[in-house]
Parts: C-alpha cells; structure tokens; sequence
C-alpha cells in the first residue's frame, strides 16, 4: 500500500471534520458578503486617493448562490461517503475499529496491519465508485475488469474480505 492509498484511508476516517470545515468557510463567506457596504458613489475615493469601485451587487448575490449550491452539493457528497464508510467502521470487530482509528484518525505510530489497510482501502474505493453513480461524477472502478477471470475473482474476493 502506497502513501496516496493511506491519505485515502486517512480522507475517509477525518470526513466529519472536512464537512464541518465547509460549512465553516461557507458561513464565513456569507458573513463577509453582509459586512460590505453595496452604495457606491462615482465620485467616491479611499484614504489614498484612489477611486473605489463597488461590485454590483446582483453579482455578488449571484457569486454567494453558486457558493452556497456547491457548498450542499459538496455536504451531500461528503456525507454520502461518510454514513457508509461510517457503517462499515461499525461493522468491524472492535480491535480492527481500533487500529484504524489509531492508525488514520489519530496518527498513532502503530505498526501496520495490511489486512486491515487494504480492506479499508477497499471499502474506500467502492464507495468511491458508488460516489460517482450516486451524484453523476466521474466513476473509477473499483475492480479492474481484464481478461483475466481468476484475477478478476480474486479482487473480488478480496474486496469482500
């Protein structure tokens, strides 16, 4: 397992922060948007002299609209992912629960366990791939289908633990 592999592992275990996060910038954003002045003059000048320009404000309406769609959109995405990788956390015993946890959420130095790396990791891309029909985005397998039937199987296999 490679270092991309872990951050993902890693990603999934901190999704609650990530979404909380985003809505903190996003209501940050809204708050800078109401603590503008929207009246301009033509003839209005700064402390320098220079001649200030006010945005108008329709597009900034528009601008915080966008912002705030993308936002949900994202909060929808993240909490996709995360009630899912979330039923699977609970789904392992509690001594895997533990290392994962140690491992990726608190960045304990533990020595690793690749059986439980991987079938995280696993678990990790088949969500990521269930994240893409979910929300029309583009979809990586998470099998690599060849023509190769017994290696297809195998990942699989693998994948179901």
């Amino acid at each position: 397992m490679d270092e991309l592999d872990k951050l993902l592992i890693k990603g999934y275990m901190h999704l609650s922060d990530k979404i909380q996060r985003q809505q903190k910038r996003f209501e940050y954003a809204e708050w800078l948007f109401w603590q503008q002045s929207f009246m301009s003059c033509p003839d209005a000048f700064d402390a320098n002299g220079n001649p200030t320009h006010v945005a108008r404000y329709d597009k900034q309406v528009d601008a915080l609209i966008d912002l705030e769609a993308q936002t949900n959109l994202n909060a929808d995405i993240l909490t996709f992912k995360r009630d899912y990788f979330q039923k699977f956390l609970h789904s392992l015993p509690a001594a895997d629960y533990d290392y994962l946890r140690d491992a990726y959420y608190a960045g304990k130095d533990i020595p690793n366990n690749p059986e439980i790396d991987q079938q995280a990791l696993n678990e990790c891309n088949q969500i990521e791939e269930a994240t893409g029909y979910r929300f029309n985005l583009p979809v990586t397998q998470a099998v690599d289908i060849t023509a190769d039937i017994n290696r297809n199987m195998r990942q699989v296999l693998g994948m179901l633990g």
